[in-house]
């Protein structure tokens, strides 16, 4: 029986954990011997565990992650990773997940691959470019990032040293037995482009949604749990709901400003900080702070008749995928790999920045029940027959055993 071990800045908090700990649990249920390795919440009945073993330099990291940042030294030195869990030393193949967050040091990704070889699940651009996960605009990762325009993009370094930083990752990457997976089309075209990443076997996976977990409720029932109201309810959802330009919160406002006195719609807002909205007085406005509940969630999605993402760039958000399992259809810009799961038939999707026509689709679908409950059947049809987790974790399977069986073929020779 071969292990994998999974490496993930969490276990719960972002889309990135959130995948992480959907495919470590469902390998388990597959009865493959599965870890996983973070660095906030150990719970060992889970089989999550913690990428260090050092209590006190996971604390002292935070010091070095905050200075060395200032100096453009992102993740150059991480104290706590010359102590990591000893069980990573025997796994049979290692999977990454975001690695950044303070928590890992670049050269790490040598001593890993010495263990064993890498799987990296990209949920960002990171790995590709010289500081930020979300380049936006600039194309400057695809030959070598300099005088970089965006130093405050997360995560954010001071002085610029992205030059430095991207032939870093290159030298190290080029090396390592190493084999990349994107969720979706858009992305496996932008590693083809990367220097660093492309000549590694690259694998398209579309995240997946467990099924029987996201599934509708009845709506009359979900809104009496939150003690709302039964008007027509538009959810927005992140981590971070606030003052997140990335997630589109600036369009945001300008939803809520159009439908500030419209008094047959209600806006639910819920993450860290959506309690700030509530100082511009919107009546038609609830907000709720962030939970990592699952039950939470689902009953944010099944009380809601839409969801909507404005977010300017993004990949292939598990936020989508769990609304439309819920039956909710979503509004969205066209960013990442969205166009994979939103069509004409489930959802809408509009052209980047366009948010006149983003606030149409919001005041159509309020006023044509008809054609919104045909979005909903076919938003739950679209993630059953797509997007399924049992799928997805299908798909990881094939490539450990393609993995398994070269190394059996390398070490038979």
């Amino acid at each position: 029986m071969y292990r994998v071990s999974h490496i993930s800045t969490s276990s719960s908090e972002g889309g990135s954990a959130v995948s992480a700990r959907r495919i470590h649990n469902q390998l388990l249920a597959n009865r493959i011997n599965s870890q996983l390795f973070v660095s906030d919440n150990e719970n060992s009945e889970e089989k999550i565990f913690f990428f260090s073993t050092i209590n006190f330099l996971r604390v002292v990291d935070k010091f070095f992650n905050y200075l060395l940042n200032k100096l453009g030294l992102q993740y150059f030195f991480v104290p706590s990773n010359f102590f990591l869990n000893k069980d990573l030393s025997k796994s049979s193949i290692i999977q990454l997940y975001n690695t950044h967050g303070g928590y890992f040091q670049i050269t790490t990704l040598k001593k890993l691959n010495s263990y064993a070889p890498l799987v990296w699940r990209l949920s960002d651009y990171w790995a590709m470019t010289g500081h930020c996960a979300y380049p936006g605009e600039c194309e400057k990762w695809k030959t070598l990032c300099k005088n970089c325009p965006s130093l405050k993009g997360y995560p954010e370094i001071g002085i610029d040293n992205t030059a430095n930083i991207w032939s870093k990752k290159k030298k190290i990457i080029e090396k390592l037995n190493l084999k990349i997976v994107v969720p979706s089309d858009r992305m496996y075209k932008n590693v083809k482009k990367s220097p660093i990443l492309k000549n590694k076997e690259i694998y398209i996976i579309p995240n997946g949604i467990d099924t029987k977990i996201f599934k509708p409720l009845n709506k009359k029932f979900a809104k009496k749990q939150l003690k709302i109201s039964e008007k027509f309810s538009v959810l927005f959802i992140a981590q971070v709901a606030f003052d997140n330009y990335r997630k589109g919160t600036d369009f945001i406002k300008k939803v809520l400003d159009t439908f500030r006195e419209d008094k047959n719609i209600q806006f639910l807002v819920a993450g860290m900080g959506s309690e700030k909205w509530n100082d511009f007085s919107f009546k038609n406005l609830i907000t709720f702070d962030y939970n990592k509940s699952i039950e939470w969630k689902k009953l944010l999605y099944n009380s809601s008749d839409l969801t909507i993402v404005p977010s300017i760039n993004e990949n292939f958000p598990n936020v989508i995928l769990e609304s439309m399992s819920c039956g909710t259809p979503v509004i969205s810009f066209n960013t990442g790999g969205i166009s994979n799961i939103i069509d004409n038939k489930n959802g809408v999707l509009v052209e980047k920045f366009d948010i006149d026509k983003f606030i149409k689709s919001i005041s159509s679908l309020s006023q044509n029940k008809e054609i919104l409950e045909t979005l909903k059947k076919n938003s739950r049809k679209t993630i059953v027959r797509k997007f399924s987790v049992s799928n997805e974790v299908k798909n990881y399977i094939k490539i450990y055993k393609k993995i398994i069986n070269e190394n059996n073929q390398k070490y038979s020779k």
